[in-house]
């Protein structure tokens, strides 16, 4: 409090705002934002008195900085007063606002102190101010007061709902690299769920640098890691968006070579696999809703895993969906089977045998794995081809069972006549066996359809 008392005036010409710039090149920005960051995890320390020299040295501060001299902040030492209790403010602490920053707590008491200085920081400080006071704060989370870390990365938290969008994209990329690897070394359990509630803020206004720093971290995550991508899954704004850049990996990127694979598409199975295992009802609703699509998704995987680890990894998250979309009977039909030892020589086998289960319990969804599939028949790499082609064959097969439109078999006779011209040999096998199975079609009289 007595340093504080005897600081120098904060005073920052508002240039930044003219020319562009943060304005962050004058040093005594971030000094006093780091002294703020130091404190604001001790006006929620479990030690009453610690609290109260705490709150002093804040006021003290928010004296000497021009932005923050007039701003109302009276109520404050009466709030930690109130707080005798510590079970109360660690109870108000873990109870966050989920859009507002609020001078009352859900019971109509004053806040406690964290709440609101951040309340008064938020309204006070320039948009330049903000990158600093979060960097800063990052260190509270490893705080050895369970208390005091609580409240500085509940301090953060709020920062974050109430600033995220404003932070520049280079900013958000570092801050979340920063907090996935601090994460990792939080002790206290609380608040390592706190900051991936940070984790999911981020998430919501800078989506890409979030997901992309998960799938770095894979395809071996760590426990923190898989925390944060079920904190994100549970929130149904991001759910679908998780959904569809783990498929448009696995679809789309680049594979690499046997000698140097793209990391990114393990990483992407795996975390699809974990995705389907988190305990929300929005996983299964949407995953029943794209059933056809997410199937052809994993079939393609199933061509395109190199080795035994990514066929293992394609498997597990296979049983995962088939368990998530609530298809028990076909999980239990593919118990024992040799999914997890798929070789790129026999994966159009187990290809097979996985469309023909699909045909079985899903006769109304042909049509849409076939849509979703045939596109890949022009694709570069040969796997794509080969799961293609053997699916489209199956699908031809069972018309014999279930009839088929006429639309269907006329693209899926289309699509194996193009394979019978492929480079690839398992693709023209594929081609030829779909055509023969037009035989079949026509002994069972779907010979009108197909005319």
């Amino acid at each position: 409090g007595t340093l504080c008392k005897a600081a120098p005036i904060v005073s920052v010409a508002e240039r930044g705002e003219a020319d562009g710039s943060d304005g962050l090149e004058h040093s005594d920005v971030g000094d006093w934002c780091e002294c703020v960051a130091l404190l604001v995890p001790r006006t929620g320390d479990s030690c009453k008195a610690i609290v109260a020299v705490a709150i002093e040295a804040v006021q003290q501060l928010l004296l000497r900085c021009e932005w923050t001299a007039g701003a109302s902040f009276s109520g404050l030492a009466i709030a930690a007063a109130e707080d005798a209790d510590q079970d109360v403010l660690a109870r108000r602490l873990r109870k966050s606002p989920s859009a507002a920053l609020p001078l009352l707590s859900d019971e109509g008491d004053p806040a406690p102190p964290p709440h609101r200085l951040v309340a008064t920081l938020v309204a006070s400080l320039p948009p330049c101010a903000i990158p600093p006071l979060i960097q800063h704060l990052m260190p509270a989370m490893h705080d050895v007061d369970s208390h005091a870390a609580l409240s500085g990365v509940d301090a953060l938290y709020l920062i974050l709902q109430a600033c995220c969008e404003r932070l520049s994209e280079e900013r958000a990329t570092n801050l979340v690299a920063s907090v996935f690897e601090e994460v990792e070394k939080v002790s206290h359990s609380s608040v390592r769920q706190k900051v991936l509630a940070c984790i999911k803020v981020l998430a919501m206004h800078h989506f890409e640098p979030v997901v992309g720093e998960l799938l770095d971290a894979g395809p071996d995550f760590s426990a923190s890691t898989l925390g944060a991508l079920h904190v994100l899954a549970r929130e149904k704004a991001l759910l679908l968006r998780l959904l569809n850049h783990f498929t448009d990996t696995l679809n789309n990127a680049d594979l690499g070579t046997p000698q140097k694979p793209n990391r990114l598409v393990p990483s992407a199975t795996v975390a699809l696999g974990h995705l389907f295992t988190v305990n929300d009802s929005s996983i299964g609703m949407v995953v029943r809703k794209y059933f056809p699509q997410l199937f052809g998704t994993l079939l393609l995987r199933i061509s395109t895993a190199s080795d035994a680890l990514g066929a293992q990894q394609t498997a597990a998250a296979f049983m995962n969906f088939l368990h998530t979309s609530q298809n028990d009977s076909m999980a239990l039909a593919l118990e024992g089977n040799r999914l997890s030892g798929t070789t790129p020589e026999s994966c159009d086998q187990i290809i097979g045998e996985l469309t023909r289960l699909f045909c079985r319990h899903h006769p109304s969804k042909r049509e849409a794995l076939l849509a979703f599939v045939l596109p890949f028949l022009g694709r570069p790499f040969v796997g794509h081809r080969v799961a293609t082609a053997t699916a489209v064959s199956q699908l031809l097969l069972s018309g014999v069972e279930a009839p088929l439109s006429g639309a269907v078999v006329t693209s899926a006779i289309d699509g194996s006549l193009r394979c019978v011209g492929d480079v690839g040999a398992a693709v023209r096998k594929q081609g030829v066996r779909g055509l023969g199975h037009i035989v079949a079609l026509w002994q069972e009289d779907a010979s009108a359809v197909v005319l």
